[in-house]
């Protein structure tokens, strides 16, 4: 094999590895963007707490599009799941804090990223542009 085709495969190598590199950040940053939104209807829900008065009913999520009626006994406290199966009773100022604090952090990340996918989409773009400037030279010494 002549150098030439050997360094054009290795260049089609570095492009399939980046490209697999740009689909992980995209899947990536897509959870990431989808927790954040999560976060803030999350964040609606306690707001809109403010306003109920206990042992109100009112209808309460059981899953996607899915919701049952139920008294709050409580309006101002929630039940928040804190890991490993464990679940604590917090005020609700507390949870919207904590909310806002962790939604900050996944808007850092979630930035992080995106100059990150940036970088290796430029990168892809310019080892792209090589690799058809070597196909091109390879073309014209036939």
């Amino acid at each position: 094999m002549k150098e030439n085709e050997k360094e054009v495969q290795r260049k089609f190598m570095e492009m399939e590895i980046l490209k697999q590199q740009l689909q992980a950040l995209d899947m990536k940053r897509m959870e990431i963007s989808k927790k954040i939104v999560d976060m803030e209807t999350t964040k609606m829900g306690l707001d809109g707490m403010s306003g109920l008065e206990k042992d109100n009913e009112t209808m309460v999520a059981v899953g996607e599009g899915v919701f049952a009626m139920a008294q709050i006994k409580e309006t101002d406290k929630v039940i928040v799941n804190v890991g490993a199966n464990l679940a604590v009773k917090k005020p609700v100022s507390e949870v919207k804090k904590l909310i806002s604090e962790e939604k900050d952090k996944l808007i850092e990340v979630l930035t992080e990223s995106e100059k990150e996918f940036g970088r290796l989409n430029e990168e892809a773009q310019s080892k792209n542009m090589e690799l058809q400037k070597m196909l091109q030279e390879a073309k014209e010494t036939k």
